[in-house]
């Protein structure tokens, strides 16, 4: 599947956008799946709040700011 391999993205890329795309539609569900699948395939916190920073100028400050909840939330958990 071309979200999984191919293409000239590699793994944390695409990670990282489906991301930042889960935060932009608030798909709840699709995004503690895709920060738990972008922490697994490399990324870090850091560029995970920095994808998420990003979508507050296009998409809102909610949506930033919830999706930063979700992400905090996972990062608790995972203590």
């Amino acid at each position: 599947l071309i979200h999984e391999k191919g293409g000239p993205l590699d793994e944390k890329t695409r990670w990282l956008i489906k991301v930042a795309l889960s935060t932009e539609c608030e798909y709840q569900h699709a995004l503690r799946t895709h920060i738990l699948k972008a922490l697994k395939s490399g990324c870090t916190k850091e560029e995970i709040e920095h994808v998420m920073l990003l979508v507050a100028p296009t998409g809102g400050f909610p949506k930033m700011m919830e999706g930063l909840l979700v992400l905090r939330s996972i990062m608790e958990e995972s203590k």
